[in-house]
């Protein structure tokens, strides 16, 4: 309708796609598979997780309509043989022990918006990473992956969680994306009690050791502090729990952390019964290098490097030009 130049305003942060479309045909879409119609709902599916993620807005909801949580302990009490009514309420009470507000899933849905189809593929097949997923034993690999700013340390970590779910082996995946200019997201504790509510959600073992907890001593997490809430929930219960699969516990942006060091403290002394690893997303600042020098036997560090990138870069650029300059073959070749 008009040309690129004229589209735009300028905004901070303004994000423009061009559509091949006229002025008949712009809001009309031939089905669901229709090139535009994809365009235009994954940039409305992107704008709605940013608006999640800087103001809280899945908190609108209710906890009965979160479908996600609900859903899974519905399967859980399904399988125990319980009362299909009360799975709204179990999440419910849930979340109140543990003073969750906001939904993770949005969080990693903001991420996912993000990265291009096939790209980061290339993580798996690091030696590195391979040496991390495969190793046996209860030594508590960590995985560290660094790299500076908007270098796509959060697309990875979005990526590694998908790819740990889509596999066929058992394995579970736990994770938190801290934001540093968010009250809560930045804080250690949440980051626990949000490890913490997964893991309720999927293992009726974690679930009805917090509920007896609660009972017995009527204790809530939400004013609590990340060495209580390490102390009471990690090493009281969850790390004393044989679960019957491995554990992953994804950590974005511990750059971003209001504690970058205890939190690098409490996985150097974790002891669990059952295998968990860690991979840990960072910029690589001074707590981060303190942790991986006092935890060498344990850490396995990646440098992320523009080789790493370079080919989801090229195809990055690839499906720019393509979108910007669909008819002009010449001009994207050049």
């Amino acid at each position: 309708i008009v040309e690129r130049a004229s589209a735009i305003l300028g905004y901070p942060q303004e994000h423009s796609s061009p559509l091949a479309a006229d002025h008949h045909s712009i809001c009309k879409f031939n089905s669901n598979t229709d090139e535009n119609y994809v365009c235009v709902k994954g940039i409305l599916k992107m704008m709605r997780s940013k608006i999640e993620i800087a103001t809280g807005l899945s908190t609108a909801l209710p906890a009965t309509q979160r479908p996600l949580d609900s859903v899974s302990i519905q399967s859980a009490q399904d399988r125990a043989g319980e009362p299909r009514s009360s799975a709204a309420e179990a999440t419910k009470e849930l979340q109140e022990i543990l003073g969750i507000t906001y939904s993770v899933e949005s969080d990693l849905n903001a991420r996912k918006a993000q990265k291009m189809a096939g790209s980061c593929q290339w993580l798996p097949r690091k030696q590195s990473f391979q040496d991390w997923f495969e190793r046996a034993g209860t030594d508590t690999p960590i995985f560290i992956l660094t790299a500076p700013p908007a270098a796509g340390k959060s697309t990875l970590a979005s990526y590694v969680i998908d790819w740990i779910r889509d596999g066929s082996l058992d394995t579970a995946c736990q994770y938190f994306f801290f934001i540093s200019d968010h009250q809560v997201k930045r804080t250690v504790s949440y980051c626990l009690r949000m490890i913490a509510f997964q893991l309720a959600i999927r293992y009726d073992a974690v679930r009805e050791a917090l509920f007896k907890l609660k009972g017995e001593t009527h204790t809530t997490f939400e004013r609590q502090s990340s060495k209580d809430v390490w102390e009471k929930i990690f090493q009281g219960i969850i790390f004393r729990i044989p679960f019957k699969e491995d554990l992953f516990w994804i950590l974005d942006a511990l750059d971003e952390s209001d504690t970058p060091s205890s939190l690098c403290d409490m996985l150097i002394r974790s002891r669990s019964m059952t295998p968990i690893k860690f991979l840990v997303t960072s910029r690589e600042t001074r707590e981060v290098s303190n942790f991986m020098y006092n935890a060498k036997d344990k850490v396995i560090h990646e440098a992320l490097t523009p080789t790493d990138t370079y080919q989801d870069i090229k195809e990055c650029v690839s499906a720019t030009m393509r979108a910007n300059l669909p008819q002009d073959r010449e001009s994207r070749d050049e």
